[in-house]
């Protein structure tokens, strides 16, 4: 019974572990689903330097763009504003598209010594932020419906749960290695 319940809510998923790839396939099927349901969806990326937050949103991008999609990227929640409703209400005239995409491509993500119960708040805080920054520029963004965290297992994140208590996708991106021309600068 419980089972088939689950089966029936496609946004109760048990969270899982991708490689890059999967991990840009997923997600491109989670916002195709969240889209069935609703017209404006906020995808969050996260993760530590250099681990491939940029590769990762520039996968994503392209499959959105395929479909049509019409997006805007931002660092965060506090650069949502009255430019990012501009640029979605352009692009939606543009592309004929009433379905929109925000990525936050440098989502906050919870700090190693915070219990289950702080990561909860912490994750209700951040939505009430995106909500509010919402609300004053005239944009239906009440929550980030799709929480993605990069890791690298070279450049450990956490050492506990709260990255898989807070994403709804983490994915290990272990294929990637730094890049040299960065190591020289450094």
């Amino acid at each position: 019974m419980i089972e088939k319940e689950l089966e029936m809510q496609p946004e109760i998923q048990e969270k899982k572990e991708y490689s890059f790839e999967e991990g840009v396939e997923e997600t491109l099927k989670r916002i195709d689903s969240l889209l069935e349901k609703q017209d404006y969806i906020v995808v969050a990326i996260s993760g530590s330097v250099d681990v491939g937050k940029t590769s990762f949103k520039k996968e994503v991008v392209k499959g959105l763009e395929l479909k049509n999609i019409t997006l805007a990227i931002r660092p965060n929640v506090a650069d949502i504003d009255i430019h990012t409703k501009e640029q979605l209400e352009r692009e939606k005239s543009n592309k004929g598209n009433k379905k929109c995409v925000v990525i936050l491509e440098a989502a906050n993500y919870p700090l190693d010594n915070m219990t289950e119960e702080s990561t909860r708040m912490f994750k209700e805080f951040l939505d009430e932020e995106l909500s509010s920054r919402s609300e004053e520029v005239g944009l239906p963004l009440l929550k980030v419906d799709l929480r993605i965290h990069i890791y690298r297992p070279d450049k450990p994140f956490s050492t506990n749960e709260n990255v898989n208590q807070f994403a709804d996708i983490v994915i290990n991106n272990s294929h990637v290695k730094d890049d040299e021309r960065k190591m020289r600068m450094k």
